[in-house]
């Protein structure tokens, strides 16, 4: 194990935007797992003689309308955005892998029937398709989860197929065939493990577009809503005061500029890693 971390600092110490966007990820995960005991004012603490006052030593990041400190609401909003988006990733790539790898190993009746179904959601735009899910379900953390679920997992889908494809002709597999293992365990100890980089990889960037369709869906209204605290809700509030206040909607916005960047650079810095030809080069 310590020479993996070593051998993982290397790798990271010659790709700095990589261990950049890990390293602030990995702050703004501790700061999100972290709020409750952290010494911040309530998220929640409505006080309206202290309504849109400026940033200072008081409220860094200044109030909103309701005179609530934005700060706290910030990192509390990143708890409800990276909760989301790891719940969404979660079910869609795991729901996604059990179809893909099915319709790809078995074939036949089983593979048209399912990728089918996956064309099927895939011929809708994601973010139009969450808003309909969304509207038939109603606003809130569990209907945007549920929505964005939804959008999510023909995508893994494809790409798990594609994945059942390429290896249930390896040799490995025909050998294991060959020796009656059981179809089983064939694809859980020899498909599964072959076909997790990609989703791995995918699954990391995706979190990076959950965030931004949560907070979207928030936005218009149908996502999470007040009181509880996240990114897309202070921005539809905030619009309102964009001359007068222009706190209100810049922190929330630069919360999710810098945590989809990092995603993205640490995704991509594990997209290199897991890929044998650039890890080679790169050792």
């Amino acid at each position: 194990m310590k020479a993996l971390w070593k051998k993982l600092g290397r790798w990271m110490a010659g790709r700095p935007l990589a261990a950049a966007g890990a390293a602030a990820l990995l702050a703004i995960l501790l700061l999100a797992l972290f709020a409750p005991w952290l010494p911040l004012q309530d998220p929640q603490s409505v006080s309206m003689r202290d309504k849109l006052l400026p940033p200072s030593a008081a409220h860094p990041m200044g109030t909103d309308d309701l005179g609530r400190d934005m700060f706290s609401r910030v990192v509390h909003g990143a708890r409800t955005s990276l909760l989301v988006s790891v719940i969404v990733v979660a079910c869609a790539s795991v729901f996604g892998l059990v179809v893909g790898l099915t319709a790809g190993y078995f074939g036949g009746m089983a593979d048209e029937l399912m990728m089918r179904t996956t064309d099927i959601f895939l011929a809708f735009p994601g973010l139009i398709l969450a808003m309909a899910v969304a509207v038939v379900l109603g606003p809130g953390v569990v209907p945007t989860i549920v929505a964005l679920s939804i959008v999510w997992w023909p995508w893994y889908a494809r790409l798990a197929r594609s994945e059942a494809l390429m290896h249930k002709q390896a040799d490995f597999v025909e050998a294991a065939r060959a020796l009656g293992v059981p179809t089983w365990r064939i694809l859980r100890s020899h498909i599964l493990p072959n076909s997790l980089s990609p989703l791995i990889v995918q699954a990391t960037l995706d979190m990076g577009y959950a965030i931004l369709t949560t907070a979207a869906l928030s936005f218009i209204g149908l996502g999470v809503q007040e009181p509880t605290a996240e990114w897309g809700a202070m921005l539809n509030i905030g619009r309102k005061y964009l001359l007068s206040a222009w706190w209100f909607i810049t922190f929330p916005g630069l919360a999710i500029f810098i945590t989809v960047l990092a995603i993205n650079l640490a995704g991509d810095g594990l997209r290199d890693y897991l890929d044998p030809r650039t890890r080679k080069r790169g050792a």
